[in-house]
């Protein structure tokens, strides 16, 4: 038998050569796939080299030349030099203008002040016994100021010291006039709140330390002597308005205190009064003494009567019951118990004297003698506290001591330019710097 034209491959050759074609076929692929890959890089990195020159070319458009850099200088430089000409306009306007004018008005308009001062003491006897007392123990503590002062203080700056300065020297219309400058001159603006009493304090004025218990009086005025003249008048009337309020303080005090008594003297003899009454009412000047009597005899007679009864009683075992003696006794043992009787009425109410019991009208009588008793009491209560108000009144009047007079400065104390100056400043600083704070900078 002969063999086929064409013989098959064999198994093992058929799979190499699939294998091989595979590869090929793998090869040739992951070839291409390197080759795109590759390309997509190119591809981006062409693409991010000309996005960075589109940038680099933006900025750089972006970016100025020197002529522009010369141009930003030259407004930053000028702007530089108007903020600074603008703070120093600013500066000038706020602070040294005010100092300024502050200064020129002190200096060439402002009336000159001469001030007169004068130290007083208001203490009062106690005050100094107290103050004795401590000094003689060795203690060092500090005795409060009498009222007195406090209220000489008030009375210095009040409205009533104004109308009396002015009632006698014209202070007011003076203050109020062309000699005292237009900022210090005494006015009334309604509007504004300010009234000639309270610029008046600026003229007249007190003031109080307490640890000496010392007032310092002050008064300022175009004139030394004037000065010194109105300080006086001044003390003359604080001192007579404390002595007025320390006399009123004792008068009412006293009166009160007499008032009391007149009182007590009243309730006494109405006391009195009801007493007599009630004695000559009952006719008993002492119901005690006589309810001690009716006591006596009703003892006396209760004594007789248990006498007589005994008597019965020994003619009644002897067998004598129905003589006339028995009889008699009978009739006197009657008697006696109709006088007891009669004297226990008297006790507890009957018709002799009155229709009112001896133990009723011995109530009536003590009661109305304890009330004299208490008016007694009362009267006598009364007049101590009349004595004691009258020492201790006498004791509490306060003494007005002068203890520096009156004596006006050689040199004017207002105005005080640098005194005004620095506050001036000070103030003007403050109100600058918070506006600075508070408004914009393309405000202000």
């Amino acid at each position: 038998m002969s063999e086929p034209a064409f013989a098959a491959p064999e198994p093992a050759q058929e799979n190499e050569r699939i294998r091989l074609w595979r590869e090929e076929r793998a090869r040739i692929a992951d070839e291409g796939k390197k080759e795109r890959l590759l390309q997509a890089a190119e591809d981006r990195a062409r693409q991010q080299a000309e996005e960075a020159k589109r940038q680099r070319a933006e900025a750089e458009a972006l970016l100025p030349d020197e002529a522009d850099i010369a141009r930003i200088a030259a407004d930053l430089d000028r702007r530089r030099s108007l903020r600074k000409s603008r703070l120093l306009a600013q500066f000038a306007t706020f602070i040294v203008l005010p100092v300024i004018a502050v200064v020129t008005y002190l200096s060439t308009i402002a009336v000159p002040l001469f001030e007169a001062t004068a130290v007083v003491a208001i203490t009062r006897d106690g005050q100094r016994a107290e103050q004795g007392a401590l000094g003689a123990f060795g203690i060092g503590g500090r005795v409060a100021p009498a009222p007195e002062l406090y209220m000489a203080h008030e009375f210095v700056r009040s409205g009533q010291m104004m109308a009396i300065l002015d009632d006698k020297t014209g202070l007011v219309g003076t203050l109020s006039g062309p000699t005292v400058d237009p900022v210090f001159r005494l006015r009334d603006i309604p509007t504004l709140s300010i009234d000639r009493e309270s610029g008046f304090r600026r003229f007249v004025d007190a003031s109080i330390d307490v640890q000496s218990g010392l007032l310092t009086l002050s008064v300022q005025t175009p004139d030394p002597i004037q000065s010194t003249e109105i300080a006086q008048l001044a003390l003359e009337e604080t001192a007579q308005q404390i002595n007025r309020l320390n006399t009123d303080i004792y008068t009412k005090r006293v009166a009160s205190a007499e008032a009391a008594v007149d009182q007590a003297r009243q309730s006494l003899a109405s006391a009195h009064a009801d007493l007599t009454k009630l004695q000559l009412e009952t006719r008993e000047a002492d119901p005690r003494q006589r309810i001690g009597g009716v006591y006596s005899r009703i003892e006396a007679l209760e004594a007789e009567a248990d006498r007589v009864q005994a008597d019965l009683t020994r003619a009644e075992i002897a067998g004598q019951s129905g003589t006339y003696r028995t009889e008699q006794l009978e009739q006197f043992q009657t008697r006696l118990q109709s006088q007891i009787n009669a004297e226990r009425q008297l006790l507890v109410g009957g018709p002799e004297a009155s229709d009112t019991p001896l133990t009723a009208q011995l109530m009536q009588h003590e009661r109305t003698a304890l009330e004299v008793r208490i008016a007694e009491e009362a009267l006598t209560e009364a007049q101590r506290a009349l004595s004691a108000a009258r020492e201790d009144a006498a004791s509490n009047m306060s003494v007005f001591q002068i203890v520096v007079p009156p004596q006006s400065a050689a040199t004017p104390t207002h105005p005080s330019i640098p005194a005004a100056a620095f506050l001036t400043l000070l103030l003007a600083l403050c109100a600058f710097g918070a506006i600075k704070m508070l408004l914009p900078q393309r405000r202000f």
